[in-house]
């Protein structure tokens, strides 16, 4: 049985002897909410805490676990220590990134400066890359499951709504993620592949770069997906030529058009500035937005 801080590609169960620490740790965050900050060895992890039950899905369990053990060999995916179980709970330890989440940030700043933006989705395109290189679609990509490191740096995360084996021209179905950044094949019941994670993207740059979702954004259900289906994008005119043509194409409701399923995105003009060598290498070609002490985004995940 592995300790706490050991990378382990399955769920060993709470049990060993060689482990003390790990019920101390369940015992103290319990009950603060379903991703926690734990420390281990002076090292702050996040625990990400499933609870037990008749409806839970245990192979979407599995499926998170075995990526978190994967992002060794990427730097922009979230790397996980440790997966175990208890009696009533499920826990998923991964790297602590204090950067927060895009979220977090999109919500203090509004939207961000053009080159973050640039930096910011380069970096997620190498993220989404190596996952649909290996076979998965992520089905969540938004704002929340982006963190940023202490650097300023992605990180993807929350792959619990995953699916594994999605090579060539299988397709799978299924209505997952969060309503405002499923793609039209998802609402409208059609099969599907690793396109819908590329038309995510697309609403995220929008986001970051305008502060605003290319679709309606309310709260009406079906005003968001007939929006989505029906309405072509809300694109500002004011952001450059080639962020508007990138944005337009991920954008295609046409999933056997849209670049990324369609085209390789790193040849679009818009990022032609970027080093994608130096980029898997973390040396960015732009300073990344920086979290700090000062800054009260540096202590929120």
């Amino acid at each position: 049985m592995s300790t706490i801080m050991t990378s382990i590609p399955f769920l060993g169960k709470e049990d060993s002897a060689n482990v003390p620490t790990r019920k101390h740790l369940i015992q103290i965050f319990l009950w603060l909410s379903q991703v926690m900050l734990a420390t281990f060895a002076n090292q702050h992890v996040a625990m990400k805490v499933i609870k037990k039950s008749p409806k839970c899905n245990y192979s979407s369990i599995w499926t998170e676990a075995s990526v978190l053990m994967m992002p060794h060999e990427s730097p922009f995916l979230c790397q996980g220590y440790a997966a175990f179980e208890a009696q009533h709970h499920v826990f998923l330890v991964m790297e602590y990134l204090s950067g927060g989440s895009l979220a977090r940030h999109l919500d203090f700043y509004g939207s961000l400066e053009l080159d973050t933006v640039l930096f910011h989705s380069a970096e997620i395109v190498c993220g989404l890359e190596f996952l649909h290189n290996c076979g998965i679609v992520h089905r969540d990509l938004k704002p929340d499951n982006i963190l940023l490191d202490q650097d300023g740096h992605v990180k993807i995360s929350d792959f619990g709504l995953a699916v594994p084996n999605v090579f060539g021209d299988k397709t799978i179905s299924g209505r997952a993620g969060t309503l405002w950044y499923m793609a039209p094949e998802v609402l409208q019941g059609q099969r599907y592949n690793a396109a819908v994670d590329w038309w995510a993207l697309g609403i995220i740059m929008c986001q970051m770069a305008s502060g605003d979702s290319p679709f309606y954004e309310g709260n009406d259900r079906e005003k968001v997906i007939s929006s989505i289906i029906n309405d072509e994008p809300r694109i500002p005119r004011w952001l450059n030529d080639d962020l508007k043509d990138l944005l337009r194409k991920l954008l295609e409701k046409d999933p056997n058009q849209r670049l990324g399923a369609h085209g390789n995105i790193k040849y679009h003009p818009y990022f032609s500035s970027i080093n994608w060598v130096e980029l898997e290498w973390k040396k960015p070609p732009v300073e990344p937005l920086m979290p700090s002490e000062e800054n009260p985004l540096s202590f929120l995940l």
